[in-house]
């Protein structure tokens, strides 16, 4: 359950008139702790959109909309509070084979998922207005299956563990990437803070 000095934090940031739930998400710690609102007749949005709608991240921005587009989405998970979930999937233009994409590819949305998954930790952890900038620093990647173009997937993020004792605060970030059938690949990344604010423009 929520502490009584997270929840004064999250109704200290409301009161500045900050929407601390801007993905509309049930398990927004704000949302458990009591003090936002979730808005069941309403749709969730994704991370990308409530928080960095002018992101240049070729995976997930809007700066790169066109058919060759990843089109990553983030999202809070319904029945994990810590979890996020990304759905996705790869254009023809990533094919190493045909009908078959590049494994390497695994490790670009890792990262880039991953990367969501760190700075709203952060984020939550420290009762923050907008997550921080983090950039990766170590990637494990294990490739199980084989995906086709247009396949659609969704990466699972989960927490390993937060070290904020010191600048730079790091982040370890364990991702399953799935199809519809399988698991496609594993991953391990490690994420450094290094700003305070995510988006960059």
């Amino acid at each position: 359950s929520p502490s009584s000095s997270s929840s004064s934090d999250w109704e200290a940031l409301r009161r500045r008139g900050v929407d601390v739930n801007p993905c509309n998400s049930r398990t927004h710690p704000a949302v458990v702790a009591g003090v936002a609102p979730w808005d069941a007749s309403r749709p969730k949005r994704s991370l990308q959109e409530a928080y960095d709608p002018g992101c240049i991240d070729f995976t997930c921005g809007r700066a790169h909309e066109s058919e060759a587009k990843i089109g990553l989405q983030t999202y809070r998970c319904d029945d994990d509070e810590g979890a996020l979930r990304s759905e996705f999937s790869f254009p023809e233009t990533f094919e190493e084979f045909p009908g078959i994409i590049g494994p390497a590819m695994y490790g670009v949305v890792a990262s880039s998922a991953g990367n969501w998954a760190a700075s709203i930790a952060l984020m939550d952890r420290a009762i923050l207005p907008r997550p921080p900038l983090v950039a990766m620093k170590s990637l494990a990647l294990e490739v199980r299956d084989r995906v086709g173009p247009r396949e659609p997937l969704e990466i699972t993020s989960t927490i390993l563990s937060i070290d904020d004792t010191a600048e730079p605060f790091t982040v370890r970030v364990r991702l399953n990437i799935t199809s519809k059938s399988s698991t496609v690949a594993m991953a391990e990344c490690t994420f450094e803070k290094i700003g305070a604010v995510r988006s960059m423009r």
